[in-house]
């Protein structure tokens, strides 16, 4: 779970940061 967890905050961080450079 904490695997899914992580990946979960990970896809949410890097899509952030892509909507902040685009």
């Amino acid at each position: 779970m904490r695997h899914l967890a992580h990946h979960s905050i990970n896809s949410f961080y890097q899509y952030f940061i892509w909507g902040l450079s685009v």
